[in-house]
């Protein structure tokens, strides 16, 4: 079910140009011991809402906008529903705008529901493992062709789904889970060694005193021994608008200097799995390099976007290198071919090794593809020690041009 009431023309902003515009992913901020805050905007899984009171608040916001980070719920289904207003955002955002999905991924899973109201009581509706799996390989395609890396969940979010979720969702960084009624089922849960489920603090603040003196309370009971990650939504439909939310942030840095930081989404989770050792993206690093021999231009494999490319027609085996920064526990190698994210290029890359090493200089091969011809290679390698990563090509396309448009690396601190 995707909330569209009051959307207008869906056949004509259906058919508009449907290259999906990914804006680039700013590197996420150096693991730190502060407290770090996630702030959701609701109502973006609307599609009538992104269309008409999303796009006057959006435009209105002025300077206000893109002064801290923020994550922007918008609904995934707009990439076929949609794509114009999508991308609208998408080539408006700045970066600190971060966009994920709302409730719960593809739309809602009905009528699973943690709030008791007509036609969704409370209580676990859902039980059929193969709707599940149904449901979240769906959201997933829509995941990748959105770009979306975080879910927002209003189900009641079983441990079953939970885990369809975690398996059927490569594309997930993070997912944030309701709390209405606090109901002792919905709760932060870690799934798979990868996927943290985040109980909201609260799931609809909707004034400056509620969230302020939550997080006042929350930062206080911080005992300081380690990084603390506090996830909100704000209710954009009263008092809690932007500029409300900068003046929060500014107040907090004043109370609390040095110890808190607000990050986007897509850094939140990421920030949470590097401090508790579970895999993360380090490409999302700034230490993170990569080379090409004589292609020095390799900015668009680590820029988190599939709409940048880096190419190379020169003749014979290729490989680009990584520089992870450090030695992590690497596990998993995502790469985004020139044929994903829908800019209609063809994917060149058939045969390629994903090789690590230790030192820079002595290669282990993890991992082997040949006739490749997916959109997107997501390798599970076997975890290895490794500073480095190498991707060796070993037969480009028919035009002997090698593109690739993005690189993901996961790995956990030692």
């Amino acid at each position: 079910t995707m909330p569209a009431d009051f959307y207008v023309s869906g056949s004509v902003c259906a058919g508009t140009d449907h290259k999906n515009k990914i804006p680039p992913v700013p590197k996420k901020p150096e693991l730190e011991n502060k407290v770090y805050i996630s702030i959701i905007v609701s109502d973006g899984d609307n599609i009538q809402y992104t269309q008409h009171a999303m796009r006057k608040h959006w435009d209105a916001l002025g300077d206000n906008r893109g002064k801290i980070p923020l994550s922007w719920t918008i609904a995934p289904g707009l990439v076929d529903m949609g794509p114009a207003i999508i991308n609208y955002y998408y080539s408006n955002s700045t970066p600190n705008d971060c966009f994920i999905t709302g409730p719960s991924g593809m739309g809602y899973l009905m009528p699973i529901n943690t709030l008791e109201e007509p036609g969704a009581p409370v209580g676990e509706s859902l039980k059929d493992p193969a709707r599940m799996d149904g449901y979240t390989r769906m959201t997933e395609t829509y995941l990748q062709r959105s770009g979306l890396r975080t879910v927002t969940i209003w189900d009641d979010a079983s441990p079953a789904l939970r885990k369809s979720y975690e398996e059927n969702c490569r594309n997930l960084y993070g997912v944030t889970v309701q709390n209405f009624k606090d109901m002792p089922s919905v709760s932060s849960s870690v799934e798979g060694e990868r996927v943290r489920f985040d109980k909201l603090i609260i799931p609809y603040a909707g004034s400056y005193e509620h969230i302020s003196r939550s997080l006042t309370k929350e930062i206080r009971d911080w005992d300081g021994k380690g990084p603390r990650f506090l996830s909100y939504q704000a209710d954009v439909w009263n008092e809690l608008r932007v500029h409300r939310l900068v003046e929060l942030h500014e107040h907090l840095q004043k109370e609390f200097p040095g110890k808190v930081e607000f990050v986007r989404a897509d850094h939140y989770f990421t920030l949470y799995n590097e401090a508790n050792k579970l895999p993360f993206n380090l490409a999302m690093s700034a230490s993170v390099k990569a080379s090409a021999g004589d292609s020095p231009d390799t900015a668009a494999l680590l820029d988190g976007t599939p709409v940048t490319l880096w190419t190379s027609a020169k003749p014979g085996k290729q490989h680009v290198d990584f520089d992870l920064g450090g030695k992590y526990l690497v596990s998993r190698c995502v790469i985004r071919h020139a044929g994903d994210g829908g800019m209609g290029q063809e994917n060149n890359t058939r045969d390629f090794a994903i090789q690590t090493s230790a030192d820079g200089k002595t290669w282990k091969t993890l991992g082997v593809i040949k006739g490749n011809k997916d959109n997107v290679t997501d390798v599970d390698l076997p975890r290895t020690t490794a500073s480095h990563l190498r991707i060796l090509i070993d037969k480009p396309g028919e035009d002997s041009t090698v593109r690739i448009a993005d690189v993901e690396i996961y790995g956990a601190k030692l």
